[in-house]
């Protein structure tokens, strides 16, 4: 029966990952659009954090895309790669990872006592 539940928990680990993995390609196409298109969608991302970040991913690539779980940057980065033209299929990859470790992490941490409250 355990054996049961960890599948199961497995499966809605990579099931939010794939879920919020969405949420970043639609924000990386909103970046494929262009910069004037990225800067009407939001007033958070600016001309300045444009070139902070193709410094960014000049140095790291697309493995930059891990960090998308962690919030503000998860909005920033995929729009960025979108108007640097990074693949899509390096896209879907980095950021699925990075959600996907987040997830086993919140898991591990809270997994306990979320089930002794339920």
């Amino acid at each position: 029966m355990a054996i049961l539940g960890s599948l199961w928990t497995l499966f809605l680990i990579l099931l939010f990952s794939a879920v919020g993995t969405m949420g970043n390609v639609a924000e990386y196409y909103i970046g494929r659009q262009g910069d004037d298109a990225v800067y009407a969608h939001t007033s958070r991302i600016t001309p300045e954090r444009i070139e902070r970040l193709r410094v960014l991913y000049g140095r790291w690539g697309s493995r930059l895309l891990v960090f998308t779980a962690i919030p503000v940057l998860g909005t920033v980065l995929p729009i960025a790669a979108g108007v640097f033209g990074i693949q899509l299929r390096s896209v879907i990859f980095w950021v699925y990872l990075g959600k996907t470790v987040r997830n086993l992490l919140l898991v591990f941490l809270f997994g306990q006592a979320l089930h002794t409250l339920f």
